[in-house]
């Protein structure tokens, strides 16, 4: 997003004394998709990050993984790295004949501060199991096998069947093409797309259902 497309959406204070202002941009939708509300650019163009797992785990499932709602709730979000988190991840690779050690995203200690100071206290240290994003990896991985595509660290690079066929089904779901593609810290690719866009195919779906399938999962086992 570039700074001309931002507005001051937010600021925070110290004793009463404004200490600083926080800048973005934002779009509230109606129902039928339409602009109720804008603050900046409505169609800035932003990486959405963590919020496209459910449109990531959809290209999955259209491409063969098959897993019961409580593990693809896992795919769809970031987790705390709570103990059944962790679980529901090694069952997702278990179930692929993999185990944690096929992960290639980065390591980090759990996102729950309990479940850090835990880990901490064992003498434990941070993994890529503990990181938050480990549901969606390990679905990428199952994937990878489901569909004999290589299951080693190429399935993060952006030309491996797994990212093309992501990609290549992202204007299906988002209702636009994507404008960049990129590798983030957790070394994945990640699209960046239109904000109003995005958050259009976020309240409607694909139409009306594939979307909500996996929103529904992460509400009820999440």
């Amino acid at each position: 997003m570039l700074a001309t497309d931002s507005t001051p959406v937010a600021y925070t204070l110290r004793n009463g004394v404004q200490e600083s202002v926080h800048h973005g941009a934002v779009v509230c939708l109606e129902r039928d998709g339409s602009i109720a509300f804008s603050a900046g650019t409505p169609t800035a163009i932003i990486f959405p990050r963590s919020s496209t797992k459910p449109f990531l785990a959809t290209a999955m499932v259209s491409a063969g993984l098959k897993l019961p709602s409580k593990l693809l709730a896992l795919v769809c979000a970031s987790h705390d790295g709570r103990p059944e988190h962790l679980q529901a991840a090694r069952e997702i690779l278990s179930g692929a004949g993999l185990d944690e050690s096929a992960l290639r995203n980065t390591k980090d200690l759990p996102l729950d501060d309990h479940a850090a100071r835990e880990v901490v206290r064992g003498g434990g240290v941070a993994t890529s199991l503990q990181m938050n994003c480990s549901g969606k990896h390990s679905g990428m991985l199952a994937t990878c096998v489901a569909c004999s595509w290589a299951h080693d660290e190429s399935y993060l690079n952006q030309d491996h069947e797994l990212q093309r066929c992501i990609t290549e089904m992202m204007p299906e779901l988002i209702g636009e093409n994507v404008a960049h593609i990129v590798t983030d810290g957790l070394r994945c690719t990640r699209a960046r797309n239109d904000t109003g866009g995005f958050g259009t195919r976020v309240s409607l779906g694909r139409d009306g259902k594939h979307w909500f399938a996996c929103a529904h999962c992460c509400q009820r086992n999440a």
